[in-house]
């Protein structure tokens, strides 16, 4: 059984009231990154209204949050985040909100968390744990789980069964939509898994260490991330030395992401001469998003 984490101050049967209702016939539904919009979305179809907090083309980790998003969360039934520090600045936005009927799912719970981000890759930006603390709040482990197709199938669920239980009239429209969409991502499964047995080259280097988890399903190895913490940039001299420990990798590729600046990408592949190529961990639309990510890796590994 997955786990849901709902926070919510009703009791007995839940009341909606009026003023924070956009439409009294619908859920409102928020999610705080693009995938779980996504999710949502699949799921609940016409019967929600769901909102997105966080623009795929904008980092969580450097998000600044605006107060009309903080309205909506006040309006909204459902809010569906990651937790693990991702959203490090919501809960103010949470509280501020005032919505005692507000239901919080959080999508990382349950899951078996990596936490020894050290293993099977090089963190080439090192960092103290005050600015790590600080500056990125991935002290609970890497938040990254959505990246993974097999977990995204059980956070489908996770959003299926809240949104059943918020609105049971609906229950079985829910499940039926999640199950059509888990056969969509069996299916991408299927295919990553397929294609990533018969790449001849099993490393790659990436921006930020945002693919662990799919690279450890498929039997890949992120062996180096160039900022492990967002926004800190290596200095001239960390930047050397990544550069010398590129050269001594296996890895063919180095995958920028969109979120964060290309820059120091092309001077490392100016130097190098590894090919790079981009990788995005906020598809807008996930299904269409993964497939593409995994076009870019077999052009990079594949060949």
């Amino acid at each position: 059984m997955f786990l849901i984490s709902l926070l919510t101050l009703s009791c007995g049967k839940r009341e909606m009231p009026e003023k924070k209702v956009l439409n009294k016939n619908k859920l409102i539904v928020v999610a705080s990154i693009a995938p779980y919009h996504d999710f949502a979305k699949q799921i609940g179809k016409d019967r929600i209204e769901a909102y997105l907090i966080i623009p795929s083309g904008e980092s969580p980790h450097t998000f600044n949050p605006r107060p009309s998003q903080q309205k909506l969360i006040a309006k909204a039934d459902l809010l569906i985040i990651n937790g693990l520090g991702l959203e490090y600045w919501l809960d103010k936005m949470v509280d501020a909100a005032e919505n005692k009927n507000l239901v919080v799912l959080k999508a990382a719970e349950g899951f078996p968390i990596i936490t020894d981000l050290h293993h099977n890759h090089e963190h080439l930006n090192e960092t103290t744990h005050e600015e790590k603390e600080n500056k990125h709040k991935h002290d609970m482990g890497n938040p990254h789980l959505w990246l993974n197709p097999v977990y995204a199938i059980s956070i489908v669920d996770k959003i299926k069964d809240t949104l059943k239980e918020a609105d049971p009239v609906n229950g079985s429209f829910y499940s039926s939509n999640a199950e059509a969409y888990k056969l969509k991502l069996k299916e991408l499964d299927k295919e990553i898994r397929e294609k990533a047995k018969k790449w001849q080259t099993k490393d790659f280097i990436t921006f930020h260490p945002s693919f662990e988890y799919f690279a450890r399903e498929y039997g890949l190895n992120q062996v180096a991330v160039i900022e492990e913490i967002p926004g800190k940039e290596p200095t001239p001299r960390e930047l050397k030395e990544i550069i010398d420990k590129v050269k001594k990798t296996k890895a063919k590729a180095i995958f920028a992401e969109p979120q964060f600046p290309a820059a120091i990408v092309k001077s490392i592949a100016d130097e190098t001469g590894i090919r790079v190529a981009t990788l995005n961990p906020l598809p807008e639309n996930y299904l269409e998003g993964m497939k593409e990510n995994l076009r870019q890796l077999e052009k990079a590994l594949g060949e």
